[in-house]
């Protein structure tokens, strides 16, 4: 298994080995790892779930021309409703982030996609190819008629923030029905020990780089180092031809 996908699964890892400590949910969470060597690249498929019914997938893997990790989301379900699909997903994106995952892509094949696109995948956007002309004044379930369900989730700088508060809000809504008998649903308040004590472990080290600016940083770089290098030998030649002179003086 290549360091990358190591990495990614440790992350799973610990994220279930929290959540479960802080008994978010009434039974322990668990992480599965299919592995799933092909010819021309190494594949695993995560599985976070609470039962059968209750899960999402995700295939993950190292793409041959960037060298970075790509993902696949497979399935999301859950046959008890109350956001728990919802919060798994979540999970999928934590981790994506923490491992530097540079893209998510998923298929759109439920039911009504404008529904799903607006609710559990509504952190994804409808992928879009060719001209924008196309795209305009089209609405989602158009959108998605002409994607043929296929979305899409590129992480930011701030796609930490953005999951950490999804996933406070799909918990705070469940708390708010709490007198009502809800499936799985456990540790309300542990939501914000989870991500306080997962930052301890995983606090800086996974913000998201923009590969753009490192490249244009890059050239700056070798741009001021080529000036630098332009100027010292003009320098040189200067005190050389100045040496020289007072050489012949003599």
């Amino acid at each position: 298994m290549s360091t990358l996908i190591g990495q990614l699964v440790d992350n799973a890892n610990l994220i279930v080995k929290l959540l479960n400590k802080n008994k978010i949910f009434s039974q322990e969470v668990k992480v599965e790892v299919f592995k799933n060597d092909e010819k021309d690249k190494t594949t695993i498929v995560l599985n976070f779930s609470l039962d059968k019914e209750n899960y999402s997938d995700t295939l993950y893997y190292i793409d041959n021309t960037t060298l970075r990790l790509e993902g696949k989301v497979l399935g999301v379900y859950s046959n008890v409703g109350n956001k728990i699909g919802s919060f798994l997903l979540q999970l999928q994106l934590l981790v994506m982030f923490l491992s530097n995952v540079r893209v998510l892509d998923l298929e759109n094949f439920t039911n009504d996609p404008a529904r799903a696109a607006r609710g559990v995948y509504s952190d994804f956007s409808v992928k879009k190819t060719g001209s924008p002309a196309k795209w305009a004044g089209k609405d989602l379930a158009e959108q998605l008629l002409m994607s043929e369900g296929e979305m899409i989730y590129k992480p930011t700088s701030d796609s930490r923030k953005r999951v950490e508060q999804k996933m406070k809000e799909i918990v705070d809504e469940q708390k708010a029905k709490q007198n009502q008998p809800l499936p799985f649903w456990n540790n309300y308040d542990g939501i914000n020990i989870f991500l306080r004590e997962l930052k301890q472990y995983k606090g800086g080290g996974g913000k998201y780089k923009n590969i753009k600016n490192i490249k244009n940083n890059k050239k700056r770089i070798t741009k001021r180092k080529n000036s630098y290098k332009k100027n010292t030998y003009k320098r040189k030649r200067k005190n050389h031809s100045s040496r020289k002179i007072i050489k012949y003086k003599i």
